[in-house]
């Protein structure tokens, strides 16, 4: 299936969805969310966790303020609910929610500059997933490169535990080239994973099967 999120823009914005059933070939209507709120960045990747699709999301107080959560939508039960971020997690163009290393639950990446501009990268996991009190800062990295000089952003977590990393577009490594490394959190010690020569990169988590992708009646296991 496919989710499509539309926010309003009118005086009183409201946030709607609708679902288009593979199957059916069909969009459902509009319906409204019990959150009143909007996604901070359609681009940025979601991520998939216990049967359910989570934005970075950010909603207005009555204060005038707002707040930074997760917006979680449940693909079996067709319905959202609200995960509130880190008290000091602040949602930014930079920032990124991924899977954590377990599949289980999520992280969250959160790249900034400090006052005397040094990059640092805090990584956040939710230990349990829908517990809130839960979430537990990892590491921050400071400065965010093995070498000197070169910045990489999040990837994602391996199974094992680590994160990959990619070069920031515009900074490269010592060879001249743009190379993914992997960072572990424990050691926090990196090693280049061979991958290099691009200058974009993307990961996404999979699970593997026994489909044949080229058979129309093919039986899945």
């Amino acid at each position: 299936m496919v989710v499509r999120l539309i926010t309003d823009q009118c005086e009183d914005p409201n946030t709607f969805y609708e679902v288009y059933s593979l199957a059916g070939g069909s969009w459902s209507e509009p319906r409204s969310l019990d959150h009143v709120c909007e996604v901070t960045d359609p681009r940025k990747p979601q991520a998939f966790v216990n049967g359910a699709i989570h934005w970075e999301a950010c909603r207005h107080l009555k204060n005038g303020d707002y707040e930074d959560f997760i917006l979680a939508y449940d693909l079996g039960s067709d319905s959202f609910r609200g995960i509130m971020a880190p008290k000091s997690f602040r949602s930014s163009w930079t920032t990124q929610l991924s899977v954590s290393g377990d599949g289980k639950s999520i992280a969250l990446f959160q790249p900034y500059l400090t006052n005397t501009e040094k990059l640092c990268l805090d990584i956040w996991v939710m230990k349990e997933y829908g517990k809130e009190d839960s979430w537990t800062k990892l590491t921050t990295l400071s400065p965010s490169g093995p070498q000197r000089g070169v910045h990489y952003r999040p990837l994602c977590f391996r199974k094992c535990g680590d994160v990959v990393l990619a070069p920031t577009y515009g900074y490269w490594d010592d060879t001249g080239r743009h190379e993914l490394v992997c960072l572990d959190l424990m050691s926090k010690q990196f090693k280049n994973l061979g991958i290099h020569g691009h200058r974009y990169y993307y990961a996404e988590s999979y699970v593997e099967s026994l489909v044949l992708l080229d058979k129309t009646n093919a039986i899945s296991y």
